[in-house]
């Protein structure tokens, strides 16, 4: 059965049961309820253009999975959060034929919906590899980006996995930086807003960042994701100094952290690379857990030979003649490569 809710306080009195739907099918970390009720209500809820289109997939009235999807302004479907969020797609059991058939034509149906802009698809995900078969003609997959992530093994952890050429590059980096404090903040310890406010502030009076990086909006979604018990913060320190944080969302079901947004002051080389290997040092024998990188092949995330995965952008449009929205990334992609070849 699939079921659209256009209304948030009436998706909000079902965050219990969408929350067992994810924590037994799903390592989505950006798609648990908490997260995707307080980013619709934070960022999207206030432009009145914007209305939710959240859909959900119940087996014999239980749900098992949910899309959490609105359409913007433009008339576009999109997922919730989605410049923000590393990778998007079906949280949940993935669904039967039945359910993209019936998913498409309601699409297909509703006058509302002009576009469809499904990005940061995971390459198993369901909507990249079945959708598409109940559109005619227009629908365009394209990859232009990619996500990376590391495993530990619960007997090797993640450095007992690494030939001792990487394992003693990472080290020597640990040891460069062995004079700062390594902190982990956890719920209910107080979330050191000023100090987050400071770095920020010093990355972007430096030159690292532009004024719209990490304002006072994403710092309050933040605080509440924190609170929720979903995210963690990793940091170093120099006495009192905060040098680097990282926002991590922990997944403790499905045993996985996803290094969000990291802010760190450049005076200090390689101190956002050691905080992360500092983390994973800490846990790494204690579950089988997944370290994600999120999406972009940084120099930084290169060091720890992580898996690297492509992701997907699904773009379909009604109108016939909308051919740049559709191939929106093709074009871009070429032009670069223009661009480079003529320097």
């Amino acid at each position: 059965m699939l079921q659209i809710i256009n209304d948030i306080a009436e998706l909000e009195q079902k965050e219990e049961v969408l929350g067992e739907a994810y924590r037994k099918h799903s390592c989505l970390s950006f798609c648990s309820p908490a997260f995707l009720f307080n980013a619709y209500q934070e960022f999207l809820s206030k432009e009145q253009r914007n209305q939710l289109y959240f859909v959900i997939y119940a087996v014999k009235e239980e749900i098992v999975a949910y899309l959490p999807l609105y359409i913007d302004a433009a008339h576009t479907l999109k997922f919730i959060f989605d410049r923000h969020t590393d990778y998007c797609g079906i949280v949940g059991q993935q669904p039967d034929i039945e359910f993209f058939k019936e998913f498409a034509k309601q699409i297909l149906s509703e006058p509302k919906i002009k576009r469809l802009d499904f990005d940061n698809l995971l390459p198993n995900d369901g909507l990249l590899n079945y959708l598409k078969q109940f559109f005619n003609s227009g629908i365009i997959a394209s990859s232009y980006n990619n996500h990376s992530y590391v495993s530990a093994e619960k007997d090797k952890g993640y450095f007992g996995t690494l030939k001792s050429k990487f394992r003693s590059e990472l080290k020597r980096v640990q040891g460069k930086t062995s004079n700062y404090a390594f902190k982990t903040f956890t719920h209910p310890e107080d979330f050191p807003v000023q100090k987050i406010q400071d770095l920020r502030n010093h990355m972007i009076q430096s030159g690292l960042r532009d004024q719209s990086f990490f304002d006072e909006q994403f710092i309050s979604f933040s605080k509440k994701m924190y609170e929720a018990g979903e995210m963690i913060l990793i940091s170093k320190w120099d006495q009192n100094e905060l040098l680097s944080i990282v926002f991590v969302f922990s997944n403790q079901h499905q045993k996985s952290f996803t290094f969000w947004i990291t802010l760190f002051n450049d005076r200090v080389q390689y101190i956002n690379l050691s905080t992360y290997l500092d983390f994973i040092s800490q846990i790494e024998h204690q579950e089988p857990y997944r370290f994600s990188f999120g999406r972009g092949n940084y120099d930084f995330k290169l060091k720890f030979l992580p898996v690297i995965e492509n992701l997907y952008n699904l773009r379909y449009s009604k109108s016939k003649w909308d051919f740049f929205f559709v191939n929106f990334y093709p074009i871009k992609l070429f032009l670069k490569r223009l661009i480079r070849e003529k320097k």
